[in-house]
């Protein structure tokens, strides 16, 4: 799977498909864990949204990483509130919202890079920045 370059965290990132993905809210959270090995702490909940700008429905197969800090450490995921992951479905030129929440220390939010992938035929998007 290849990967786009980095773009700002405020930018859109088209996939070069017809689908675009945007960042429109990143919120210093206090991660609730639901599911099992996740850890309580300082979180950032990320806010994505995903616009089909084709004729055609899209399956959600979605796959979002986040990294931090200058060694690009991962991110553990959060799976409690407010944490909404994607519906399965992109309608044709339509629009769906996921917000992802990982554990992420205040003061390693100066570098943080949230890659997405819609599906495994599409490439990874990449934004970089600093986040709340």
């Amino acid at each position: 799977m290849s990967s786009k370059a980095s773009v700002p965290i405020s930018s859109p990132a088209p996939f070069g498909t017809g689908v675009v993905a945007r960042i429109t809210a990143v919120r210093a959270v206090q991660g609730h864990p639901k599911g099992p090995g996740e850890v309580a702490g300082p979180a950032v909940a990320v806010y994505i949204t995903l616009t089909n700008g084709t004729d055609k429905p899209a399956a959600l197969q979605p796959v979002i990483n986040l990294s931090y800090g200058p060694a690009h450490s991962p991110a553990s995921p959060i799976s409690g509130a407010p944490a909404q992951p994607f519906p399965h479905s992109l309608p044709a030129h339509g629009s769906v919202r996921g917000v992802y929440v990982y554990t992420v220390p205040a003061a390693q939010r100066r570098h943080v890079v949230v890659e997405v992938s819609y599906t495994a035929r599409a490439p990874i998007v990449r934004f970089a920045g600093p986040v709340a």
